[in-house]
């Protein structure tokens, strides 16, 4: 379940910036950057040699910036997102629209219908099964198209309940899929990749 470019599936949608969605994911990967900045350059030794006890310092980092600064040593990319608006050699270089013929497995790909990445995920199905690299990668294609994605697997979406049979284990059907792809299990997708249908 993800963008088939990350420009216009992702950064962008339909010219604009998609502030709320950048922001929180820089906020949240930006997280993860500086706890391990901080993990890293811990060392108490360093501090043992600081007189006064008083200014002991317990991280061995640099005192982070406030504002833009932080977010520019951070989180470098978001300032390359605002700056390449359009869909140019930056926003190409990890597309994956740009590099079906180069794919040479099989994959599933989950989408669905409430989520943001619901166009991506059909374009990258139907770009594989097209344009996959190899025979059995095209035909090894899968699609699920589930109700909630990122807007949540349970029975309701906003105000719209689905009912009892809406809620999607999305972990079980992945564990299926790598014991049919790797162990060989004849499982739904077995049956699926005869049929052609899920």
């Amino acid at each position: 379940m993800t963008a088939s470019n990350y420009h216009e599936n992702w950064t962008y949608q339909g010219g604009a910036f998609e502030q709320w969605f950048n922001e929180s994911w820089t906020s949240a990967l930006s997280q993860n950057t500086y706890s391990r900045e901080i993990w890293e350059d811990t060392n108490a030794g360093i501090g043992s040699k600081v007189l006064p006890l008083s200014k002991y310092p317990v991280f061995n980092i640099k005192t982070a910036e406030a504002g833009p600064g932080l977010t520019r040593s951070l989180a470098p990319y978001f300032q390359d997102w605002l700056d390449h608006p359009a869909y140019d050699s930056y926003w190409k270089q990890w597309s994956i629209e740009e590099n079906y013929s180069k794919i040479d497995v099989p994959a599933l790909t989950i989408a669905a219908w409430y989520d943001i990445f619901q166009d991506g995920s059909l374009r990258n199905y139907m770009g594989m099964r097209d344009h996959a690299g190899t025979e059995a990668a095209r035909n090894g294609q899968h699609l699920i198209i589930a109700i909630g994605g990122h807007s949540g697997w349970g029975r309701t979406v906003g105000d719209v309940d689905f009912g009892p049979d809406a809620p999607f284990d999305e972990n079980d059907y992945v564990l299926d899929w790598y014991d049919y792809l790797f162990l060989g299990k004849q499982n739904m997708f077995a049956a699926a990749s005869r049929s052609g249908f899920l």
